[in-house]
């Protein structure tokens, strides 16, 4: 939790930055007082079905008040008090990044909550049973960026007998999709260029949009390897990476990511979306709901690793 943007842990890294709470004025903004002490967050706990003993009283760091939770509950109660709290922290988000405030926010705490229980319905119907002891590595799932910065997830992959499909999927710090894409065509040429294809399709289409300060993840290791390093190979992959490099004059901050092809399952699904009628689909609202139903599984399974 020492990990959190409060402004108490800003101050603690630069010097003179006042670390009081921007929006109730308390003098320490710290997790604690983010995440279960300012007026709104008490707002949203009120309405909670926790008792007040488990998020009010004396203050203590969010990470010993968890801990303390979590010696009087079961683990599925558990994950809803994360739940709460993570939502805790989005309004208070929204209100400090001027994106206004939730109507009705005292129905926060219960939407936190029935997001947990459905997702353990769905595991529970849909997910194979992972084995004894093992758990997914942080290179296998989706995490949200931190606020302000947005994730942009793409993948290329084959479409029918010869054709190519290029997808992505752009997601800000709550998971929300804010905008999301496919382009399929004739000619699949080899993975790496394809990937890199797909790539050029997916930053210069959000850049279109106005989004400028980016964490772009794909699946393909050697193609990120290679944009990390600004390595161009001297043959056609090479043509591509230095039009993708050449991009980055138009961006605030663009930080490469590896992820697993288990934590690039919505840009791939997009990729194969069907049918294949070679044109580009944009969605910037709506779009395929099996898309959003796997964009909403990554943000249950990082809640479910964050406390495993």
């Amino acid at each position: 939790m020492g990990g959190l943007a409060t402004k108490a842990n800003i101050a603690h890294r630069i010097m003179s930055f006042s670390g009081s709470c921007d929006i109730c004025g308390y003098l320490e903004d710290s997790d604690s007082h983010a995440l279960f002490t300012y007026p709104i967050a008490q707002e949203i706990w009120v309405a909670s079905e926790f008792d007040e003993q488990m998020w009010n009283g004396c203050p203590v760091s969010a990470r010993d008040r968890l801990q303390q939770v979590a010696k009087v509950v079961e683990i599925p109660r558990l994950k809803e008090f994360l739940a709460i709290m993570w939502e805790v922290w989005n309004e208070r988000n929204r209100i400090i990044f001027g994106q206004g405030f939730t109507r009705g926010r005292r129905g926060l705490a219960a939407r936190a909550v029935q997001f947990v229980r459905s997702f353990i319905a769905f595991k529970a119907q849909s997910l194979p049973q992972e084995p004894a002891g093992e758990c997914l590595s942080r290179a296998s799932l989706w995490m949200p960026p931190d606020a302000g910065i947005y994730k942009l997830n793409f993948d290329a992959g084959s479409v029918g007998a010869s054709g190519y499909g290029w997808g992505f999927v752009l997601r800000n710090y709550l998971g929300d999709v804010e905008l999301m894409g496919v382009k399929q065509g004739e000619r699949f040429s080899d993975p790496e260029t394809e990937e890199a294809r797909a790539c050029i399709f997916a930053i210069r289409t959000v850049g279109a949009h106005g989004y400028r300060r980016l964490v772009v993840e794909g699946d393909c290791l050697s193609l990120i390897g290679k944009l990390k390093s600004q390595s161009i190979p001297n043959n056609s992959l090479g043509y591509f990476i230095s039009d993708i490099l050449s991009s980055l004059v138009n961006f605030d901050s663009i930080v490469w990511s590896f992820i697993r092809r288990g934590g690039n399952k919505v840009a791939h699904a997009l990729a194969h979306l069907q049918s294949t009628d070679y044109r580009v689909r944009l969605w910037m609202e709506g779009g395929p709901s099996s898309i959003h139903s796997l964009a909403t599984e990554d943000m249950c399974m990082f809640i479910d690793h964050s406390i495993a």
